[in-house]
């Protein structure tokens, strides 16, 4: 049977809030099934990997885009209904993509990932 991970991608306040910087306002309608996935997860035993964008405040980045997702900033958090909890796994990102530059690939071998749920 294949081990499976749901991965939560940039549902951080940045993007997900009203009036945020790069509001996405459609992803304030997919929190309620993000969370519902999320606690399906939990009942099935299935890791959750929390993939979050996370800048430094002079990220070449914000030449391109509005300053979001500064690292220790309210906006670089993950909405309050879908944080992550106790045993969860966060991999960061400075660019699109969870798998350029960051620790996600060896995070999914390490638990012997098979299948990948996305969502976010």
């Amino acid at each position: 049977m294949p081990k499976k991970t749901l991965l939560i991608i940039d549902m951080l306040k940045d993007f997900v809030e009203d009036g945020a910087p790069l509001e996405v306002k459609p992803a304030r309608k997919i929190v309620k099934n993000i969370k519902l996935q999320i606690d399906e997860a939990r009942k099935q035993g299935i890791p959750i990997i929390y993939v979050c964008d996370n800048h430094q405040k002079d990220d070449p980045e914000f030449r391109l885009w509005p300053r979001h997702a500064v690292q220790g900033t309210k906006g670089a958090e993950v909405v309050d209904d879908i944080m992550p909890k106790k045993g969860d796994t966060i991999v960061y990102k400075k660019t699109y993509s969870g798998f350029f530059e960051t620790e996600l690939d060896d995070v999914l071998k390490k638990i012997g990932i098979d299948e990948v749920i996305i969502t976010g």
